[in-house]
């Protein structure tokens, strides 16, 4: 099989989210159904995948709309300076209300 190994800037890293070059949109402007599909297919994966509490599932659409789950990251970061700030922006909660959120749901499913 032949491919392109060098993939250069199509090939994602912590480093470019510091990069002016880089635009996060949020929410996609994708149709309701299309976006009702990838919500299904997040949620099969995270499902699937036995995860608890929180995750992040990496989906990516080809040219064809056919969607393909990446990977699934049971422990993302966190961080402010991730994507993580766009997801409580887009959900007009705090950042600190999102991590409590998530440590609440935690907290009940241990029953404490």
């Amino acid at each position: 099989i032949e491919g392109k190994m060098d993939l250069g800037e199509l090939f994602y890293t912590f480093n470019m989210i510091h990069s002016e070059d880089v635009r996060y949109v949020c929410p996609a402007p994708i149709p309701k159904k299309k976006q009702r599909l990838l919500q299904d297919l997040a949620i099969a994966t995270y499902q699937a995948t036995e995860c608890r509490d929180f995750a992040r599932v990496d989906i990516r659409v080809d040219a064809n709309g056919a969607a393909f789950v990446l990977e699934i990251n049971p422990l993302p970061s966190l961080s402010t300076e991730d994507v993580f700030g766009i997801a409580a922006d887009h959900l007009k909660i705090s950042y600190n209300r999102i991590v409590l959120d998530i440590l609440d749901a935690a907290i009940k499913r241990y029953g404490i």
